[in-house]
Formats: structure tokens, sequence, C-alpha cells
């Protein structure tokens, strides 16, 4: 849309806007800044033909609006709108542009000529294709393709596209005798016109004649019929284009068609206007009138033809006139202005039920010839004879109707969805009255949506994203709808398939995508696809730094201040790619301490700024920590487990470290003191799948033990399944007579010399022997251990010898 202010003509500031439209849709007119009283007039040019003046009438803020009608912009072409007062201009002068409609098949037309060839290849026949709006407005630069139903058939294009008239023409030449039909696509939109024209090739060419009257409709006596009335005025135009060309006026029409035809068979017919001498009036511009003495003749464009300045003083109406009835009809055409200038001619019509005149046939309505349905169960419609019984077939089964007082029909039929071209036909019980073959095709698969996706996949709100969708083959509609509103969806470059809209991403949230499409049958699919859009994220946190102390670190960073922040996230893990946790600081800090982490170990730390649900965009720079302390590490080997623990961290020289350990939790029964040096040593003679416990504590040069920094661990040593290996005791049996045993047996005979026992207990000399064994196992013990700490403390002395 847009609105062409020029320079103010006097000293009013009045504006006026008029939208672009398109033929007979009519348009808006808003005029403002009115800041005169009395009578005012908005005054409409259109680019022929007589001006629309319209009072305006204004409000107390000093605008008006003006609504044109569709009947005033039925001419294509660029509109100017200017407001007078007392018949000068006053304010700025406006313009809207009028855009031609869709191509419309009464108006549009096929025509060769001639309409006979020979099939040597050697002559051709000129096939011209105008493209116009319901309205008559040329069509221009569209390109169209001349098809034939004979493959030996050449075709060749005269010109890429039509011209500013509408027109593209072809060369057609024939080898093969017989009858050459020829139809027209329109390439853009893909669609076969239903319009066509017929060659004859190596046939004899019957050439109907005309008849011109000259006398009055009267003469003859016949009632003429016209489809319907018309609103429109028959305003002869003034021609801009030629008026330095000067013309004879019109005096008469002439109408030229074929002399004969078959009911129901569509001819082409041309209209000129001529002068006395029977010359070609090129300036003439008006509305013709038809009509005929067949009240159910089919007439073009609904029996009113405009001639405007691009057609010459000449009409040709291509497939446009068919007679319903037999007879000796009359063709007649008058001005719609100037009821004395008259055309008229005499056709022949034949065919129908006994060649009777006056006899009908029946006429199908709907569905169209040629035409594509989306639903099994249609209706059928019509006109033929008042009261007659009628026969409908072609569907799954025939069935049985009637017309009605009118000569009017509705009768519904199913067909069958395994077909896919259907030939349908309406029949009288008498079999008098016949519609031909209405051929059509049944498509009732919905179209497909292959694809919707989303770049980037999660948008940012406020950010551009690109919405892709792509279809299968044969969509005719497509529309978006995110949250209410309605996106232009745009054809891809170079993929017919595939639509794509840009548009800037809402507020954060899931929303609703629904997509529309429909086929050309009429089928239609609506998909609903949930697109998440984000959060717009915080800064980046800046400097962070790190200072360790036992099983802890203290971190410090730039507090965020591009925009308030309410906390921070502190993400901790072993490595600097995968973090296993994280912690939130609660509040606007801009430090923080973490504890309980293993000494020894190496963590790696990133901050992140916090508002509600709202994060940084990406994590600040990862930072390496290493914690104060041992990490010990046991690894289990045959009968032994192997030490090994890290440096601390601390710049405290160590003179030993206090090895020990035990089978318990928190009981070390064994202790050794080792080299400070040392970082790995072995615990051999251990006793086989038995859990030890190992503690390490560091010792000061000043022979102070460092407790805070103790590390612990523990480990199974590994069996190979020899010697001994400690296992858990059994539990009593349950099934022992535990009373018959504690009962008195009863005296025993023994030899006479046996020395006496006591009834309960272990022997005396038991109890000796155990004490006396224990006594020697303990002094060997002892001298073993001390010969022990004797070699711990040569390898410790050797050892330092080594290193130093």
């Amino acid at each position: 849309m847009f609105a062409l202010w020029l320079v103010p003509t006097s000293g009013f500031a009045i504006s006026i806007q008029a939208d672009d439209t398109v033929a007979g849709l009519g348009t808006d007119i808003d005029i403002t800044d009115i800041s005169t009283s009395g009578e005012i007039n908005l005054v409409t040019t259109p680019p022929f033909g007589n001006e629309i003046i319209t009072e305006i009438q204004s409000d107390s803020m000093g605008t008006a609006h003006v609504q044109i009608s569709g009947m005033d912009t039925e001419v294509a072409g660029i509109y100017t709108v200017i407001a007078e007062k007392d018949g000068k201009q006053i304010g700025v002068t406006s313009s809207f542009e009028v855009l031609v409609d869709g191509i419309h098949e009464s108006s549009s037309s096929i025509s060769s000529s001639p309409n006979f060839l020979s099939s040597d290849g050697k002559e051709y026949a000129t096939v011209t294709i105008v493209l116009r709006d319901k309205y008559g407005n040329p069509i221009k630069r569209r390109p169209l393709q001349l098809i034939s139903t004979r493959s030996s058939d050449r075709i060749e294009a005269v010109n890429n596209e039509t011209d500013e008239t509408g027109e593209q023409q072809f060369k057609v030449k024939a080898y093969e005798q017989g009858e050459m039909i020829l139809r027209a696509i329109d390439l853009i939109s893909g669609k076969v016109l239903n319009r066509e024209t017929i060659i004859d090739v190596d046939t004899v060419q019957a050439v109907g004649g005309t008849y011109q009257a000259t006398t009055p409709i009267s003469t003859y006596g016949r009632q003429l019929f016209r489809p319907g009335t018309s609103n429109n005025t028959g305003t002869s135009y003034n021609s801009n284009l030629r008026a330095q060309l000067q013309f004879e006026q019109i005096d008469h029409f002439v109408i030229t068609a074929p002399a004969e035809l078959n009911v129901n068979e569509d001819t082409t017919l041309r209209i000129a206007a001529v002068d006395v001498n029977g010359n070609l009036v090129e300036d003439y511009t008006g509305v013709v009138l038809l009509s005929s003495t067949d009240p159910s003749a089919f007439l073009p464009l609904n029996g009113t033809v405009t001639f405007r300045p691009q057609d010459l003083g000449e009409k040709q109406l291509t497939l446009g006139l068919r007679f319903r009835t037999a007879d000796n009809h009359i063709l007649h055409a008058q001005d719609s202005e100037r009821p004395e200038i008259i055309g008229e001619t005499i056709i022949k019509v034949t065919g129908g039920p006994n060649n009777n005149a006056g006899a009908k046939l029946i006429q199908v309505t709907e569905p169209a010839d040629n035409a594509l349905l989306n639903s099994t169960s249609i209706t059928v419609t019509g006109e033929a004879e008042p009261f007659v019984n009628l026969i409908v077939t072609g569907g799954t089964e025939p069935v049985n109707g009637e017309t009605d007082i009118y000569g009017e029909f509705s009768i519904d039929i199913e067909l069958d969805p395994e077909v896919t071209d259907h030939v349908l036909r309406v029949r009288d019980e008498a079999g008098l009255l016949d519609s031909g073959d209405i051929s059509f095709m049944l498509d009732t698969t919905a179209p497909e949506i292959t694809r919707v996706s989303l770049s980037p996949e999660k948008p940012i709100e406020g950010t551009d994203a690109l919405l892709v969708i792509e279809l299968e083959d044969g969509v005719e509609e497509i529309s978006a709808e995110l949250d209410g509103e309605i996106l232009i969806l745009e054809k891809a470059l170079g993929d017919d398939n595939k639509y794509q809209h840009l548009f800037t991403a809402p507020d954060s949230g899931i929303y609703d995508l629904v997509v529309t499409i429909v086929d050309e049958a009429g089928n239609s699919t609506i998909e609903t696809t949930q697109i998440e859009i984000g959060m717009k994220g915080l800064p980046k946190v800046q400097n962070v730094t790190s200072n360790t102390d036992a099983n802890a670190v203290n971190l410090q960073w730039d507090a965020v201040t591009e925009e308030p922040v309410e906390a921070y996230r502190v993400y901790v893990g072993e490595t600097p790619t995968e973090f296993s946790f994280s912690l939130e600081t609660g509040y606007a800090t801009t430090s923080v301490q973490i504890a309980g982490l293993q000494p020894g170990m190496d963590y790696y730390f990133a901050i992140t700024a916090l508002k509600g649900e709202r994060e940084s965009d990406e994590k600040s720079d990862v930072i390496k920590a290493t914690m104060l302390g041992l990490s010990l590490k046991t690894t289990a080997q045959k009968d032994a487990l192997m030490l090994d623990w890290s440096n601390m961290q601390v710049g405290i020289p160590l003179s030993s470290f206090v090895l020990e350990y035990g089978i318990e939790p928190e009981v070390f029964i064994e202790k050794r003191i080792l080299n400070g040096e040392l970082r790995n040593y072995t615990i051999r003679d251990l006793l086989k799948e038995v859990k030890y416990f190992v503690r390490i504590t560091p010792v000061s040069v000043t022979g102070e033990l460092m407790s805070d920094l103790i590390a612990e661990g523990e480990g199974i040593p590994m069996s190979t399944g020899e010697g001994f290996v400690a296992t858990s005791g059994e539990p009593v049996p349950s099934n022992i007579d535990l009373q018959a045993q504690l009962q008195n047996p009863g005296p025993i005979n023994l030899h006479g010399s046996a020395p006496a026992t006591p009834g309960t207990g272990l022997p005396s000399f038991v109890w000796l022997t155990s004490l006396i064994t224990a006594a020697g196992l303990m002094y060997i013990r002892w001298k073993r251990k001390k010969s022990l700490q004797r070699t711990v403390a040569f390898l410790q002395d050797v050892e330092k010898r080594y290193h130093s």
C-alpha cells in the first residue's frame, strides 16, 4: 500500500491517503487536516472514464473517510485523487493503483488463424492467447505454454510472455491429419486454461457466414432474452492514447459467428464497431449489451461486453457463446447508452432430442467439467425441463431425482473413494434429455507438511529467527499463525515446496505455531508445533580468582554492573569441561568459600550471574585450584597394598610420614615411620581378602604432627587362593539338643589308676602350658619387631646418604 503526496496547489494543508487495491474490490481513502469549512468534494479520476465525485463530510478532528466501491475500480491502472472546493483544487494530490484480478476463463481467450492447416509441415497457423481478469483487464508479463493433444505437432512461441494487452502468440505446424486440439498453461500458477481452440488438418473447413440486420428487431416478431440486468451505465470513455487520431462515428456493430451450431456447442464470437461505410471505428469505447432469442443461452461475459481503448474497436470472445435450444436464433448487440446503435446475426442451432425447435438438453452446473473435488459426497446441480424425472450415473450406484417448477435440480450422489477419475451423466427417464459426460477428478488425500524448523532451534527473545516450512507437491495455499499473529510466508529461492519467514522472537516462553495448508482440491491440513523462546542471558562474569585452604577454596570475582543481578552460581568439577555439581550464593556477593573438598585434589570452577530464571549466556573463564593436604590412593597387590600419595602443595618441609593401618576403622594397630621424601610405599605380609584401613600423617622437621593434613584410605589385598585365608565363623547348628548335653551322663567305668578330672572346665596343666607358649611367642614377636626397626633405620640412613 502506498500514498503519493505532491506539492499543494493552495494554502490549505489537506492531506489525502489512498490504499492500493485489486480490480473490483474498492478502496478506502483517508482525508486529514481539513481546516476549511463549506462543501468539499473528493474527485477520483480513473485511467479512463468519468470522474467519481464524492462529497466529503469531515468530523470535529478535521478528518474524513471515503470508500470507493468495487464497481468504480474495475479498470486496472493509476487513479488520481484530489480535493476540490468551488471548482478549485485544495490540499495535495494523491493516487492509488488498481491491480488486475486473477485469470478469468470467460474473459480470457484462445483463437487460431486460420483454423485449418495442411499436414505437410510447411504452412503454419498463428494461435493467439489473451489473458484477462473477470473485468476485462489484460494480464501482462505472464508466461504461457501452448500444448497440443498430438505429440507430432510443432509449436513455437512468437513471444515469451503476454504483452501490454495480455496477448501472447504461438506458431503451430502439423505433420499428420486429423483434429488438433490446443490448450494453454499458465506457467506461474501451473493451471491449464479450460478454453481450447481446434485446428482441422487436411479436412474441409466450414466457414459460417454472418447476418447483419438493418431493420429494427421488432420486425422479426421475436422476444430477446438477456442473462440479467447490469449496473453499467455504458459511459463512453475518451481515449487519451489516440486523441490525435480521427475516426468516423460508429454506425452499427458487426457480429461474426458460425452460421450453424449444435446445441450446447461452444463457439467464438467477434464484435466489431464500424461506421456507415463498414470501416472499423478503432476509438470506440463503451458497453455493448448482448441478448438472444434463446432464454437459456450462455452469452459471453454474462451479456455485458465492455470496449476499452486497447481493444481498437473490436472484441473477440473465445468460446463464450452457447445455445441450449434448437432453432434459428437471433444474436442481438446494442450500445447501452445509444440504443439506436445495434448489430444482429442469425445462427441456425440444430441437435437435441428429435431435433425439434425449442427442445432443451440437461445443463449441469455443478460439478464443472474437468473439476477437481475433495469429497466423495457431492451434489449434482443444473437445469432441464420442469418436472422431469432424472437419473444420475457415475457414482457408486445410479441415483434418481427430479427438476422443480423452474427446471432446476439438485441430486446428492456418492463416489467411489478408490477411483480418481470420474465421469457422471444425467438423463431423463424417457431417454430424451442427456447432459453428456461430465469428467472430473477426486482427490481426498490431505496434503502433508514434511518439516517445520526454526533457526536457531531455541531463539532468544528479541533476536531474529527464521521459520522454514517444507511441504509436499501440489499445495495451493499456506498460512501460519504464531501467538495470534499471522506470519507472511514467502517461497524459498529455488524451491517451490519450501516457505520461510524471518521474524523477531517474542518474550520468552512456549508458543503454539499453527500451520495450515490447502491443496488444489481443497483438502486441508492443520499442524500445531510448539516452539520455545529462550530468555535473554545476563553478561559474563569476569576476573575470577582463587586461593586454597585445607579442604576448602576461596573464590572472588568482579561484580556484574551492566544490569542488576540477584545471585551468582558456582560450578564445581574435577575436569575443565564437566561440572559435577553447582551451588548458588543466595545474594549478590562477589566472593564465596567452598569447603569439604578432597585434600590434594585438582578442582575446576566457573561462575555465572543469576536474576530470576535468567542466567549468564556463558560461564566465566574456568580456573583451576589444587587443595592443600594429601590424597591417598591404595592399590591391591598379592598379600600387599601399594600406597601412593600426592604432594601437599604447602611450603613446609617435612621430616617424615607416620603410616598407620589396621583392620578396623579408626583402630590402627600397626604404625611405621616413613621418609619425608617418599611418595609411595607397599605394605606387605597382609591377610588376604581382609579390608585394611590406612592413615598417613605428615611430620614437620620440628617433629610436629600435621593432623589437619592427614590422608586416609582403605584396601583389600589380592588373594591367589594359596595359604591361610581368614573366614567368618560358622553359626552353631540349631538342631543340637543342648539340654541333653548338660545332663549328668552318670559314672563311666575307667581304669582304676586313671587320674580324676573335674566335671567342668579345662584341666590345670592345659592352662599352664598355654601361658608358657604365649610368653614365648610374645618374646619372639618383640625380638622380630626390634630387628625390623633396626632394618628400617638402616635403610632410611642409606636413603638419606643416597639423596644427599
